[in-house]
């Protein structure tokens, strides 16, 4: 998915939502080298305002495959063999 539709695919998922605060992965702030513009400005355009998480900050908030599998087994779906 190119940048411009994930932005708007986040819009349409947000709709009748309160977002306090988006964080994105820091290397979506670098500024490609082919445009100078960095997929943050492009979300920006579309009205998406991003903070850049820190470090192991945005590591820290993701879950691991592990726990989506957990997640998803404690919901009832056995994993298939």
């Amino acid at each position: 998915m190119i940048i411009s539709e994930a932005a708007e695919a986040i819009r349409t998922a947000e709709v009748g939502e309160h977002i306090d605060q988006r964080l994105a992965p820091p290397d979506l702030f670098n500024r490609r080298q082919e445009t100078g513009r960095s997929a943050i400005d492009i979300f920006a355009d579309a009205g998406l305002y991003f903070d850049r998480a820190m470090g192991n900050a945005w590591r820290a908030g993701m879950p691991s495959r592990n726990t989506c599998a957990r997640s998803t087994m404690s919901r009832g779906s056995a994993p298939q063999s």
